[in-house]
């Protein structure tokens, strides 16, 4: 099974090729799609990463950019893995056609998924919510999403960026046990299902 990690604004990274080596195992190829084409763009700090994505990609070219290379992975099966803009592109299309080849999708600290309330994801989607974000309230957000079919989601006790080294929020112990319980899982295992019953309200910081 291919698995693929759609990156936050920060790109493609050493950081993010480290822990993609974690989630290789003997036959399981990993992708990471990002939004600059592969190009490690070497951002100082957020608020120049969040300016080059907000200019010169943004949030529906993202979306289309993931559309894209979901197409191109003709019949294999395969797993997501978002962060932050990528989570919310691969929800943006959860319930495209396109799934229909996707066993499971995580999703990490998505906060533009508040923009799109009314996607139903058509495969078994988990989505894991920092512990407060700054521009909206997240449990407010959990009640508009809870009850969906194929849905699952978790609050930790981290905030967003926690799994990306290069984030101001980033927590060794929120990324060892995320990390961790992922490069565990079975090549042709779904990795929500793989995920979900460990962690489910025994989180600690």
């Amino acid at each position: 099974m291919k698995r693929i990690l759609v990156t936050d604004i920060f790109g493609r990274t050493p950081e993010l090729e480290a822990f993609a080596e974690k989630f290789k195992g003997e036959h399981a190829q990993v992708q990471i799609i990002d939004p600059y084409e592969g190009i490690n763009r070497q951002f100082m700090n957020e608020a120049q990463a969040y300016k080059a994505f907000s200019t010169g990609v943004g949030m529906e070219g993202y979306i289309a950019l993931l559309q894209t290379e979901l197409m191109s992975c003709g019949d294999d099966k395969i797993s997501l893995v978002g962060f932050s803009a990528g989570a919310a592109a691969i929800w943006a299309l959860s319930e495209h056609e396109l799934m229909g080849k996707v066993s499971g999708a995580v999703l990490f600290y998505g906060g533009q998924i508040r923009h799109y309330p009314l996607i139903n994801p058509v495969v078994p989607t988990h989505c894991i919510f920092p512990a407060l974000e700054s521009h909206f309230s997240v449990e407010e957000l959990m009640m508009k999403l809870e009850g969906k079919t194929n849905l699952t989601l978790q609050q930790v006790p981290f905030l967003h960026g926690f799994m990306n080294p290069l984030s101001a929020h980033f927590s060794q112990p929120g990324f060892e046990l995320f990390s961790n319980c992922m490069s565990e899982v079975g090549e042709d295992e779904c990795l929500v299902n793989a995920i979900w019953p460990e962690f489910d309200g025994s989180l600690e910081c």
